[in-house]
């Protein structure tokens, strides 16, 4: 049962970006979308809900979406950090009298440590690139409200043809990123 869970907990990374921002598009829809009907059927909502073209929710949506994408790594990467962690340094913590906060505290984050710097790293790094995503559900709209460093480069690039401009970005946000990882390897190091 263990496995199965762990499979279907799996299956959002395994699809395409492309097959993901469909299928929320057509969630999200607002006429005939199955988020709309649910909605309108329970009274929660009179009417159905613009999510990807009003300004207010398109964001999160696509926010809410890519944390769905993207959780099943993160779970899994923890997954693996804390089965390597030793079962008897944790009997040994409980018998010195150690209480479930403290075990977590001064065993599993410390474990986990080298794990969640790597996670936190490749999680900001993807936060700059994700592009398919965000084009596919609103190319960046409604207005600017959704638009991303990628989508930008982007459109500086292929829709204005400032091919010199959309470099230059693009070095900026590798700057970044790499900055940003040198940060959270120093914050995150071990003493």
């Amino acid at each position: 049962m263990r496995t199965l869970l762990r499979d279907i907990l799996i299956l959002p990374w395994l699809f395409p970006d492309v097959v993901i921002a469909y299928l929320f598009k057509w969630i999200l829809n607002t006429q005939g979308g199955i988020i709309n009907e649910l909605l309108i059927h329970f009274n929660v909502v009179a009417e159905p809900v613009c999510w990807l073209s009003t300004s207010a929710t398109a964001f999160p949506c696509v926010i809410l979406v890519s944390i769905w994408k993207g959780y099943p790594l993160v779970m899994a990467q923890i997954l693996a950090g804390i089965q390597t962690i030793s079962a008897d340094m944790y009997e040994a913590a409980r018998i010195d009298g150690a209480n479930a906060w403290q075990r977590f505290r001064y065993i599993t984050v410390p474990a986990l440590k080298p794990i969640l710097t790597t996670i936190l790293i490749l999680d900001t790094v993807w936060v700059f690139k994700q592009f398919t995503l965000i084009w596919l559900m609103t190319s960046g709209g409604p207005g600017s409200s959704t638009m991303v460093s990628a989508i930008e480069i982007y459109k500086n690039a292929f829709s204005y043809f400032k091919y010199g401009f959309a470099s230059a970005q693009s070095v900026y946000i590798l700057v970044i990123c790499y900055l940003i990882g040198v940060v959270f390897r120093r914050l995150l190091r071990d003493d």
